[in-house]
């Protein structure tokens, strides 16, 4: 072997090297982003894409296009299905059994609400600037049924509607102040604590409708499943601080309601997007967004994680 060709050979392994040193930064980079994620109390999961996590893939496929560009998208698509929540929000009177929670994202700055209510049928997003009974009104009307809700006050202003509030709620306030349910609700010295106090009346107060789960097998002890269809967004909020304008807000609301509902019904939303698109510019009506029987909403809510 000529010196030229040891140089060579000797240049090739310290590339490999540097190649792979590269590689071991990148994992470590990775690996400090979790572990600075975990230490803020964020869960890192798959879903949840802010703008400039979508523009990456499409970059990819060589495709150039600006955040504000797939805004516009999102926006363009909202109005195609804009008929489509209202259209959710009238089958929720015939449902039989519910499940609310709401979320507190940022709207330009300033503090706005994004309610959920699904049904064994739907999946409704909406985007408000209130948390206030108002909205809570306005969504359940009609509705007569079963609300697995958390102990949220708003839900208990619902005329007509009984009540099934999540039991996990209580357990994690419970043990967030380390005491023992029966304890906890039968102990009168321990009304000192404020936290307790609080804790106890809930326990005194709800107890009734907690165990109605037990006797109605149409029932859960829990509101898990808003839960899990919440959870993506929720980590859609850490990352993009919500949106900027009410405009926003109610486009995300309103593709991301007549999705989901499509998902749990096991069809295609591309294809009921193309088919709304047809509708919209031919002054048709929306299409059937409910196109077969719905799955189990728990599965739904675990698989968007995926």
């Amino acid at each position: 072997m000529t010196d030229a060709e040891h140089i060579a050979e000797l240049e090739e392994q310290l590339r490999q090297r540097d190649a792979r040193i590269a590689k071991l930064e990148r994992t470590v980079d990775e690996l400090r982003k979790v572990i600075d994620a975990w230490k803020r109390g964020h869960r890192v999961r798959p879903g949840g894409k802010t703008l400039g996590q979508t523009k990456k893939p499409l970059e990819r496929q060589g495709w150039t296009v600006s955040r504000g560009r797939i805004q516009e998208i999102l926006h363009r698509s909202a109005e195609v299905l804009a008929a489509g929540p209202a259209a959710l929000r009238a089958a929720i009177p015939t449902a039989a059994v519910a499940w609310a929670d709401e979320s507190a994202p940022k709207v330009d700055g300033a503090s706005g609400c994004l309610w959920l209510v699904m049904t064994p049928q739907v999946v409704l997003y909406e985007a408000d600037r209130s948390r206030g009974q108002e909205v809570a009104q306005r969504l359940f009307k009609g509705f007569t049924g079963t609300l697995h809700p958390d102990f949220y006050s708003v839900y208990w202003t619902l005329a007509g509607v009984a009540h099934a509030p999540c039991g996990t709620h209580l357990c994690r306030t419970a043990r967030a102040i380390r005491g023992d349910l029966k304890t906890l609700a039968t102990d009168a010295d321990l009304d000192e604590n404020a936290d307790v106090a609080r804790l106890q009346r809930r326990i005194v107060r709800h107890l009734p409708e907690l165990v109605t789960f037990i006797t109605n097998p149409d029932l859960e002890g829990t509101n898990n499943r808003v839960e899990w269809e919440f959870r993506p967004h929720a980590i859609a909020r850490h990352r993009s601080g919500g949106a900027r304008s009410d405009a926003g807000a109610k486009t995300y609301a309103i593709n991301l309601s007549v999705a989901r509902t499509v998902h749990l019904h096991g069809g295609d939303f591309i294809d009921t997007f193309k088919r709304a698109r047809i509708a919209f510019h031919e002054g048709g009506d929306l299409p059937m967004i409910f196109p077969g029987p719905a799955r189990d909403a728990r599965q739904v809510g675990a698989s968007s994680l995926s």
